[in-house]
Protein backbone atom coordinates (compact mmCIF):
# COMPACT_ATOMS: atom_id res chain seq x y z
CA UNK A 1 0.00 0.00 0.00
CA UNK A 2 1.12 3.73 -0.89
CA UNK A 3 1.38 6.76 1.32
CA UNK A 4 -1.94 7.54 -0.82
CA UNK A 5 -3.52 4.87 0.00
CA UNK A 6 -2.89 4.60 3.86
CA UNK A 7 -4.18 8.82 3.80
CA UNK A 8 -7.24 8.23 2.37
CA UNK A 9 -8.15 5.07 4.28
CA UNK A 10 -7.72 7.09 7.10
CA UNK A 11 -9.67 9.93 5.95
CA UNK A 12 -12.28 7.86 4.81
CA UNK A 13 -12.55 5.92 8.61
CA UNK A 14 -12.37 9.06 10.07
CA UNK A 15 -15.21 10.25 7.81
CA UNK A 16 -17.35 7.13 9.13
CA UNK A 17 -16.52 7.19 12.56
CA UNK A 18 -17.58 10.92 12.64
CA UNK A 19 -21.23 10.31 11.48
CA UNK A 20 -21.04 7.32 13.44
CA UNK A 21 -20.58 9.26 16.75
CA UNK A 22 -22.93 11.82 15.64
CA UNK A 23 -25.60 9.53 14.68
CA UNK A 24 -25.06 8.06 17.92
CA UNK A 25 -25.11 11.83 19.88
CA UNK A 26 -28.67 12.19 17.93
CA UNK A 27 -29.95 8.99 18.68
CA UNK A 28 -29.82 10.10 22.13
CA UNK A 29 -27.36 7.00 23.20
CA UNK A 30 -27.77 6.03 26.51
CA UNK A 31 -24.40 4.22 26.64
CA UNK A 32 -22.28 6.58 27.15
CA UNK A 33 -18.80 4.23 26.83
CA UNK A 34 -20.11 3.94 23.59
CA UNK A 35 -19.82 6.94 22.93
CA UNK A 36 -16.82 7.62 24.72
CA UNK A 37 -15.63 4.57 22.48
CA UNK A 38 -16.15 5.87 19.51
CA UNK A 39 -14.28 9.61 20.16
CA UNK A 40 -11.72 7.62 21.37
CA UNK A 41 -11.69 5.83 18.24
CA UNK A 42 -11.93 9.05 16.37
CA UNK A 43 -9.07 10.85 17.90
CA UNK A 44 -6.46 7.90 17.61
CA UNK A 45 -7.76 7.97 13.68
CA UNK A 46 -6.91 11.72 13.56
CA UNK A 47 -3.68 11.49 15.06
CA UNK A 48 -2.99 8.96 12.57
CA UNK A 49 -3.90 11.50 9.88
CA UNK A 50 -1.42 14.06 11.53
CA UNK A 51 1.21 11.44 11.44
CA UNK A 52 0.92 10.35 7.86
CA UNK A 53 0.55 14.21 6.93
CA UNK A 54 3.76 14.91 7.84
CA UNK A 55 5.19 11.89 6.19
CA UNK A 56 5.81 9.64 9.02
CA UNK A 57 5.83 6.10 7.97
CA UNK A 58 1.86 4.31 8.60
CA UNK A 59 3.96 1.83 10.48
CA UNK A 60 4.72 4.12 13.44
CA UNK A 61 1.53 5.45 13.36
CA UNK A 62 -0.87 4.03 16.33
CA UNK A 63 -2.47 0.47 16.05
CA UNK A 64 -6.04 1.83 14.99
CA UNK A 65 -8.78 -0.98 16.11
CA UNK A 66 -11.23 -2.03 14.10
CA UNK A 67 -14.76 -2.74 15.41
CA UNK A 68 -16.25 -5.82 15.72
CA UNK A 69 -17.36 -7.36 12.82
CA UNK A 70 -20.95 -8.81 12.27
CA UNK A 71 -19.46 -11.39 9.35
CA UNK A 72 -20.70 -14.42 11.22
CA UNK A 73 -23.94 -13.38 11.52
CA UNK A 74 -24.66 -12.34 7.62
CA UNK A 75 -23.33 -15.63 7.23
CA UNK A 76 -25.52 -17.60 9.51
CA UNK A 77 -28.58 -15.89 8.41
CA UNK A 78 -27.82 -16.00 4.72
CA UNK A 79 -27.27 -20.21 5.45
CA UNK A 80 -30.53 -20.47 7.39
CA UNK A 81 -32.53 -18.31 4.85
CA UNK A 82 -31.60 -20.90 2.89
CA UNK A 83 -32.61 -24.02 5.18
CA UNK A 84 -34.84 -22.90 7.74
CA UNK A 85 -36.62 -19.18 6.87
CA UNK A 86 -36.79 -17.48 3.58
CA UNK A 87 -37.56 -14.52 5.08
CA UNK A 88 -34.23 -13.96 6.24
CA UNK A 89 -32.81 -14.14 3.42
CA UNK A 90 -33.60 -9.86 3.28
CA UNK A 91 -32.04 -9.68 6.51
CA UNK A 92 -28.96 -11.18 5.46
CA UNK A 93 -28.82 -9.46 1.91
CA UNK A 94 -29.17 -6.10 3.99
CA UNK A 95 -26.62 -6.91 7.08
CA UNK A 96 -23.91 -7.87 4.74
CA UNK A 97 -24.65 -4.06 2.74
CA UNK A 98 -24.09 -2.53 5.20
CA UNK A 99 -20.91 -4.39 6.55
CA UNK A 100 -19.71 -4.52 3.33
CA UNK A 101 -19.93 -0.81 4.01
CA UNK A 102 -18.01 -0.86 7.25
CA UNK A 103 -15.34 -2.54 5.33
CA UNK A 104 -14.75 -0.18 2.97
CA UNK A 105 -14.51 2.68 5.25
CA UNK A 106 -12.14 0.56 6.87
CA UNK A 107 -13.99 -0.08 10.54
CA UNK A 108 -14.04 -3.65 10.05
CA UNK A 109 -11.33 -6.14 9.33
CA UNK A 110 -11.05 -6.02 5.25
CA UNK A 111 -10.09 -10.17 6.18
CA UNK A 112 -14.12 -10.59 6.42
CA UNK A 113 -15.05 -9.73 3.33
CA UNK A 114 -15.71 -13.17 2.18
CA UNK A 115 -17.47 -14.35 5.25
CA UNK A 116 -20.08 -11.10 4.62
CA UNK A 117 -19.69 -11.47 0.81
CA UNK A 118 -21.14 -15.36 1.26
CA UNK A 119 -23.74 -14.17 3.77
CA UNK A 120 -24.82 -11.72 1.60
CA UNK A 121 -24.87 -13.85 -1.58
CA UNK A 122 -27.11 -16.45 0.10
CA UNK A 123 -29.18 -14.11 1.43
CA UNK A 124 -29.70 -12.55 -2.00
CA UNK A 125 -30.49 -16.03 -3.40
CA UNK A 126 -32.77 -17.15 -0.55
CA UNK A 127 -34.74 -13.85 -1.35
CA UNK A 128 -34.84 -14.41 -4.90
CA UNK A 129 -36.19 -18.15 -4.72
CA UNK A 130 -38.87 -16.98 -2.19
CA UNK A 131 -40.08 -14.27 -4.25
CA UNK A 132 -40.10 -16.78 -7.36
CA UNK A 133 -42.09 -19.34 -4.91
CA UNK A 134 -44.61 -16.64 -4.38
CA UNK A 135 -45.01 -15.77 -7.84
CA UNK A 136 -45.37 -19.38 -8.85
CA UNK A 137 -47.78 -20.17 -6.29
CA UNK A 138 -49.84 -17.97 -5.64
CA UNK A 139 -51.63 -17.96 -9.24
CA UNK A 140 -51.75 -21.63 -8.29
CA UNK A 141 -53.90 -21.32 -5.19
CA UNK A 142 -55.62 -18.78 -7.08
CA UNK A 143 -56.94 -21.12 -9.74
CA UNK A 144 -57.40 -23.95 -7.42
Amino acid sequence: MSYRDDLEGALRRAEAQGRELADARRQGLVDQSRIAQLQGELVATRHAIALLRRGEPFAYAPHLPYQGSSAATVLVLGILSLVVCGLLGPVAWQLGNQESRRIEDRLVDPATRGTVTAGRVLGIVATVLMLLSLFILVPLLAVG
